[in-house]
């Protein structure tokens, strides 16, 4: 019994590798969490889900630190470039 088993809208997954994933998922996205073992291919992954993102998405970034994690500070700065906009900022997740 999962901690989320009563909301219907919530689909955890246990694959995180887009190889394994590309070829089947059609189905959007409300958030998207980038985490700091993510850095090796964060630009991959961005551009996957990406096309899965709707307009009221959330991508929530941990560490969004430019010392501790440059890869995901510098591809959110990218996306920020790009139009999008930080809603909220906390010191820990």
């Amino acid at each position: 019994n999962r901690l989320t088993s009563r909301f219907q809208n919530i689909n955890l997954h246990h694959i995180s590798n887009i190889h394994e994933l590309s070829e089947d998922w059609v189905k959007p996205v409300d958030a998207l969490f980038l985490k700091m073992y993510d850095t090796v291919e964060i630009k991959e992954f961005l551009n996957f889900w990406s096309k899965f993102l709707k307009p009221t998405s959330t991508i929530i970034a941990h560490p969004y630190d430019k010392e501790m994690c440059p890869p995901i500070y510098n591809a959110i700065n990218e996306l920020l470039k790009e139009g999008w906009q930080i809603t909220d900022v906390h010191d820990n997740v």
